[in-house]
């Protein structure tokens, strides 16, 4: 199959079938590490129904595009760049990438899961990215952000903002949210009673504060209008 056929640099190293209110599927691990990279990845393989198919498809695209670099020209490339820039055959700096996946939702109703990608690329560090996936698997349809939450009246921006700020933990008082914050919101899940909002690395702080995950129980969202109607009864209905 493609998403296995994409992966075929990688070799299996566990699967674990998990049957979760009508839905199943497996976790996959696949490692493989040589002179010139170290690559980990942990991802879902959704079976049954059907139509979970393009549901494993856009997880292959994502895996994809993140493992470019250890395949066909692009790992020729690499292979020279490493070999130019160490002193010896068994080059010291290697290129890395570890994809891991959370399932924060996945039911018959609604799947909210979310990837979060590492990479190095010899630069100075590496760099975190996320990518969040809101599926409904009886319409075969993700959501995209302005398809979850109501965010274009000036009113909900600011109500969003008093929230983020509200459930934000933040010791260190290293990031700064505010109005501009809102649009810089990606990365959205949700369980079975908060939503959830991550922040990778530059977007509200700098480098050095990290991710920022922020969790806001999903019925005062619910209750303030922001998340959309359709939207809250899928995802309250477990």
């Amino acid at each position: 199959m493609r998403y296995i056929l994409a992966l075929s640099i990688l070799i299996l190293s566990s699967c674990n079938l998990i049957q979760h209110k009508g839905i199943a599927f497996e976790t996959v691990s696949r490692d493989t590490s040589n002179n010139f990279y170290s690559l980990n990845v942990t991802y879902p393989l959704f079976h049954s129904p059907s139509q979970l198919i393009t549901l494993n498809d856009s997880i292959n695209k994502v895996l994809f595009k993140h493992t470019t670099y250890y395949r066909g020209k692009e790992y020729e490339d690499l292979k020279a760049l490493l070999m130019d820039i160490n002193p010896s055959n068994t080059p010291t700096r290697r290129y890395q990438t570890t994809i891991d996946y959370h399932p924060f939702l996945v039911n018959s109703n609604f799947i909210s899961i979310r990837f979060k990608i590492y990479e190095y690329t010899l630069g100075a560090h590496g760099n975190t990215f996320y990518v969040s996936l809101n599926y409904n698997p009886k319409t075969n349809t993700f959501f995209q952000v302005n398809e979850l939450l109501n965010l274009s009246s000036g009113n909900n921006k600011q109500k969003l903002c008093s929230l983020l700020k509200e459930h934000l933990v933040d010791p260190n008082e290293c990031f700064n949210i505010n109005l501009k914050s809102i649009e810089a919101i990606n990365h959205i899940n949700f369980n079975s009673n908060r939503t959830i909002f991550t922040f990778a690395p530059y977007e509200i702080g700098p480098y050095a504060c990290g991710t920022a995950q922020i969790e806001i129980p999903t019925h005062k969202l619910i209750a303030s209008g922001i998340i959309k109607s359709e939207i809250s009864n899928l995802i309250t209905r477990n």
